[in-house]
């Protein structure tokens, strides 16, 4: 599961010196909804928020960063990258909290126990057979309806169960179990796709704020034709980024590399809080 006091030490990270209120929304896409996370929301309720120069703006005191292990990573990666989703700015981490858990899921190769090229007896039968068979009709058709099928596929096959270790599932286990939860279901999506030749930097786990909700949340995106595509266990429809108006991204994980995001404004669309 997002565990609150990881996301919220990242959340810090965002907070400037001045509190403020954030906008009310007013439209927010459509989005057929499956049970999130709910955490404390107060974190949510600011105006100093990051450019990419990685200080506030309107003239509001640089970020200090004060967890040690929290540092800017020497990384070759531009921060106006497209892993800038949502509208925000990717800034790179040498390490975040859930690193151990994204290594887990992402530093091992699961190609033959799990997808389009599984050989192991988990993919004979089961979930892990049908998850096969949906990425090998994926591989076939043109980019945008594989991507549909992925998602659908996973949404379908796997049933949302909270979990209340701060443990993120392999794809193998999760196809094997037949539950997880949202960040399950992203690393579900994510090895199918790798399964059928998508890069490991084209595949984006996004830890993030539904604003509509005020519920933690993870997605997975996906970079491909030079647009950023969202699968979401919370949607059976495969977006563009720029169309989630009320999600807001805090940290995330592409291949080798970790970013937290700030905005060079405040986010359009996020909710008016109360401080407690």
């Amino acid at each position: 599961m997002l565990k609150r006091a990881n996301i919220l030490l990242v959340a810090g990270l965002l907070i400037g010196a001045n509190i403020g209120a954030a906008r009310a929304s007013i439209d927010y896409t459509e989005l057929e909804l499956r049970p999130g996370f709910s955490a404390s929301t107060n974190w949510l309720k600011t105006e100093s928020l990051l450019a990419s120069t990685g200080r506030v703006v309107a003239g509001q005191p640089a970020v200090e960063i004060l967890e040690a292990n929290l540092k800017p990573a020497p990384v070759a990666i531009q921060q106006n990258s497209d892993y800038g989703l949502f509208g925000s700015v990717a800034l790179p981490i040498s390490t975040l909290p859930v690193a151990r858990n994204w290594n887990r899921v992402s530093a091992a190769d699961f190609s033959r126990q799990y997808g389009a090229r599984c050989t192991s007896s988990g993919c004979a039968s089961g979930i892990g057979l049908l998850l096969k068979k949906a990425a090998l009709l994926a591989e076939a058709k043109p980019a945008m309806d594989g991507l549909l099928l992925i998602n659908s596929s996973v949404n379908n096959l796997i049933h949302y169960r909270a979990d209340k270790a701060d443990k993120w599932a392999t794809p193998v286990e999760t196809a094997t179990s037949g539950t997880g939860d949202c960040e399950d279901f992203a690393i579900a999506k994510m090895w199918l796709l790798r399964s059928i030749g998508y890069r490991a930097d084209q595949l984006q786990l996004v830890v993030l704020r539904d604003t509509r909700t005020s519920l933690f949340h993870a997605v997975l995106a996906v970079h491909v034709g030079g647009n950023s595509y969202i699968l979401d266990n919370m949607s059976s429809r495969v977006l563009p980024d720029t169309m989630l108006k009320n999600y807001v991204p805090i940290e995330s994980f592409a291949g080798g590399h970790m970013f937290i995001h700030g905005f060079v404004r405040k986010p359009a669309q996020t909710a008016s809080l109360p401080i407690s």
